[in-house]
């Protein structure tokens, strides 16, 4: 998606979110056939049912179409980014607070560019983990070239 465009709707949306306690979480766009598809990913403290997908949907489509942000017709998606999204920003990290991740850097600390261990702190662009062993390891959210929530069954 072009960053311009993800930027303006952003900008646009995201002050509209904040009032119902919704974070704007990603978006996307895809080509599906000859249709584009416009992908809002959402995030609501206690889970995102489909009633908030639905509210937002209902909330942001107007704005979007009297903007005209979007050339031509468009399917609007409004959904929670899931269990296995990606971990990019500190606000991702700070969403999973007190669980486990695995995390591979594009440098080496403390001798590893892999870790899996529970965020118990995220602040100033930095992610501090306790791995299995209970070391604490403090990684730069700059260096992190994967993350996602480990999912213990």
């Amino acid at each position: 998606m072009n960053p311009k465009l993800k930027s303006s709707i952003s900008t646009l949306i995201k002050p509209m979110l904040s009032d119902d306690d919704i974070e704007l979480v990603d978006i996307e766009s895809e080509s599906v056939g000859k249709r584009k598809v416009l992908r809002i990913l959402i995030h609501k403290p206690g889970g995102v049912k489909i009633e908030d997908c639905q509210y937002v949907s209902c909330l942001i489509e107007p704005v979007l179409d009297v903007n005209d942000l979007i050339a031509g017709d468009y399917i609007l998606e409004v959904a929670s980014p899931g269990l296995d999204r990606p971990l990019k920003t500190e606000a991702d990290f700070r969403r999973v607070y007190g669980y486990s991740v695995k995390i591979i850097t594009n440098r080496t600390i403390n001798n590893r560019n892999q870790f899996v261990g529970e965020v118990n702190h995220v602040e100033n662009g930095i992610v501090e983990l306790t791995d299995t062993s209970s070391e604490r390891i403090s990684i730069p959210v700059d260096k992190i070239v994967k993350a996602r929530l480990e999912i213990e069954f």
